[in-house]
């Protein structure tokens, strides 16, 4: 487990985020509120098909909650992807 893991970080005014499970990460909040703006519907299916994440996901991302690393970096690349076309 990296030291990173297992410090408390520090969020907003003063706020402490409980060490991270093994494997997970937060995302970037940029990257989450870009997905509150512009999501269509909060449905399972809507969600999948637009972020491809579940609605349990959502609500974790609604909540600054950790998410699993992989899903995290999958979910940043089609976000931004989305905001920028080339």
């Amino acid at each position: 487990m990296s030291q990173r893991n297992q410090q408390p970080r520090r969020q907003g005014a003063g706020r402490v985020r409980a060490p991270l499970p093994n494997g997970c990460r937060y995302l970037d909040p940029a990257v989450a509120s870009l997905m509150v703006a512009a999501v269509h519907a909060q449905t399972d299916e809507a969600l999948t098909d637009q972020f491809g994440l579940s609605y349990n996901t959502w609500r974790k991302i609604k909540l600054g909650m950790p998410i699993r690393a992989s899903l995290a970096d999958r979910v940043e690349q089609r976000v931004r992807g989305q905001q920028c076309p080339t």
